[in-house]
């Protein structure tokens, strides 16, 4: 990859598609400059392209992947009101390392599609009796 790097986390359960697209554009449909990254998520199981890895099992439920810094920062400008944004699922540091130090300090942030644990169900939900 040329230029400028970041380390982008994200929690998301399928990682995200990151367009380099003008609000226009028709969601889901690539850019007719193709300029799109695909961020790996918390269940991306596989080494991606141009350097991009998941953190391992244990290490705090955030995927990562390297991205041009310069098409993410735009990305940013972009979305800074999105809801993953604004929630912590989606963060960048410069450095691979630094991003497992803040993605282990945020190992706490819920995605919202987290396992229910029956023994705790939700406000209001009842364990059913065997």
């Amino acid at each position: 990859m040329a230029g400028k790097t970041v380390w982008v986390a994200c929690k998301l359960p399928s990682g995200l598609h990151l367009d380099a697209a003008d609000a226009d554009t028709i969601p889901g449909v690539v850019p007719e400059d193709g300029k799109r990254v695909t961020l790996n998520g918390t269940n991306s199981q596989y080494q991606g392209p141009e350097g991009s890895k998941i953190l391992m099992p244990g290490s705090h439920g955030y995927g990562k992947t390297e991205v041009d810094a310069d098409f993410f920062n735009d990305w940013m400008a972009r979305h800074k009101d999105f809801p993953a944004v604004k929630n912590g699922l989606i963060f960048a540091l410069p450095s691979e390392g630094e991003v497992e130090k803040e993605a282990k300090s945020r190992a706490g942030v819920a995605n919202g599609s987290e396992a229910v644990n029956p023994e705790k169900p939700a406000p209001g939900v009842t364990k059913a009796e065997k």
